[in-house]
């Protein structure tokens, strides 16, 4: 970074100013704090010869950004150099960074990491961060972590917000000095009372999360409102999100979705995707799949991969785009080879189907596979009926049961419902039906109507559980409301065999 005064001179340059100095250095001072640019280049460059680094450092810096004349980059430098010979600190500071980036110089790390080191010397802060980063990154000088940190804290010490951060971030990971989440809060806070965006960022997230300090979401939330004002994406996001939720403030969804919209506009990537997920399935804004699918290709052409396996999902459905089986394959592809597990899962789907590709089981079993690996628990289920079935794969009942088991410990409600069954007719296993209705009840506290209803011939009939109607009239309840109308017949014949309080009983726990 290029450091230089746009409009005031430096600190040094003041000092010189109040001491007094040669004729033309003073009618170049008066020119210059009257903005009269082209005669106080005129009367620098005439006092050039016998003026002291700050001078010779302010005429470098007006040549180097056009003020009272054309750009000259390279008699820019030619005067950083005379200033820094003189011992201008800020003329070394601005003269290593154009060697960093061998700008108007050719890039030389060692000459700049030499010119930091004797800026910093001089109690300038801003070299001194320099010089840390010097020691971080091995510019000019071996990575020395440990110096780095004493660079940055220096610094810090020194007011520069910056340095505040970085040296809070340093403290917390243990880089370069031991852990202290107390240091690492004090300095983030410093950093934060400066305006650091990125500081009120991690002190809100501090807050939010009770980390090192008392746990205060409101506070958090007006953290996150200072440095998404600043334009901070990140900030704008949890903001939003907070809003939403109505953590930390009153839930305002129409805020909420005017931060979110700030942060995806603004390029950050969870809040494009929180955006196409609140359009997709209509949280606090109408269901509209046209601009779910909008936002989640700008992040898939990004390369994300939840957002490639959305749009891939999109495109197998056709919502808010023209159904293309192809598009999604290719979309799913891209997620898959990502190691992401739902795209795998969608993948495996396509190859079993022949859906926008060549029907392929084998295909379909290493793509399953390697999504169940991952504990992905419908891929899992799929897996357990190709080698239930022997599509793809060898007939195994042993796997096919040791995948369906793993479903449902995830807690997949097809599995857990399939899984009850096969205990309750001994299907591969060996009947139980005490296992069996602890799988239903698994299921049927999902909200699975099919589960419910066989939970409920469960206790109707005492299999596996103490026979009770007013249970069974509570699941079979829970069924018909979930849409398995065959409930009503079992519901009319226990009505013939239950008092109205154990009817009244039931529904009762229905509704709750």
């Amino acid at each position: 970074m290029i450091r230089y005064q746009l409009t005031v001179v430096s600190l040094s340059f003041l000092a010189t100013l109040l001491s007094g100095c040669s004729q033309p250095t003073q009618k170049g001072d008066a020119a210059f704090k009257a903005q009269n640019y082209s005669d106080a280049l005129s009367y620098y460059e005439q006092a050039a010869p016998t003026a002291d680094g700050a001078h010779l450092y302010q005429l470098g810096s007006m040549l180097e950004k056009g003020q009272g004349g054309t750009a000259d980059l390279s008699q820019a430098v030619k005067w950083y150099q005379a200033a820094a010979e003189k011992g201008d600190a800020d003329a070394q500071l601005s003269l290593a960074d154009h060697y960093i980036q061998g700008n108007g110089v050719p890039k030389d790390k060692s000459r700049a990491f030499e010119l930091y080191g004797k800026s910093a010397a001089q109690g300038n802060v801003e070299a001194m961060y320099a010089l840390g980063e010097c020691y971080e990154y091995g510019r000019g000088t071996t990575i020395d972590f440990k110096t780095a940190f004493t660079d940055f804290e220096k610094a810090a010490e020194g007011g520069l917000s910056e340095a505040q951060l970085k040296t809070g971030i340093w403290y917390l990971e243990a880089h370069g000095t031991k852990t202290n989440l107390t240091q690492s809060i004090q300095w983030l806070q410093r950093a934060a009372d400066q305006g650091n965006a990125d500081a009120q960022v991690r002190i809100a997230r501090a807050y939010e999360k009770g980390w090192g300090v008392k746990k205060d979401i409101s506070k958090a939330f007006s953290l996150y409102v200072e440095a998404a004002g600043q334009g901070m994406a990140k900030a704008q996001r949890e903001a939003g999100i907070l809003c939403l939720e109505g953590e930390g403030t009153s839930r305002d969804a129409s805020k909420g979705l005017e931060w979110i919209e700030a942060a995806a506009k603004g390029g950050d990537s969870k809040a494009r995707l929180t955006l196409a997920q609140m359009y997709e399935n209509g949280e606090d804004v109408k269901q509209d799949y046209v601009t779910a699918a909008l936002w989640y290709e700008k992040l898939a052409e990004k390369g994300d991969p939840e957002a490639q396996n959305r749009l891939g999902v999109f495109y197998q459905k056709g919502l808010g785009v023209n159904q293309d089986p192809k598009q999604a394959a290719e979309w799913f592809k891209k997620s898959a080879a990502q190691n992401n597990t739902a795209a795998q899962n969608n993948l495996g789907v396509l190859y079993q189907t022949g859906f926008g590709v060549k029907q392929d089981s084998k295909e379909a079993v290493k793509w399953f596979q390697k999504s169940a690996d991952q504990g992905f628990a419908p891929a899992q289920l799929n897996l357990s009926l190709l080698y239930e079935k022997g599509e793809g794969v060898s007939h195994d009942n042993d796997k096919a049961l040791e995948a369906l088991v793993k479903a449902a410990q995830a807690g997949n409600v097809l599995a857990q419902n399939t899984l009850g069954y096969k205990y309750e007719y001994g299907i591969d296993v060996k009947r139980n039906y005490k296992i069996s209705a602890e799988w239903y009840q698994k299921a049927a506290e999902q909200n699975n109507a099919t589960a419910q209803y066989n939970l409920g011939a469960m206790y109707a009939n005492s299999l596996g559980v103490s026979q009770d109607y007013v249970e069974a009239y509570k699941w079979f309840s829970l069924a018909y409301k979930n849409g398995l109308k065959q409930a009503q017949d079992v519901l009319d014949f226990l009505k013939r065999h239950m008092s109205p309080s154990q009817i009244a009983k039931a529904s009762q726990l229905a509704r709750i």
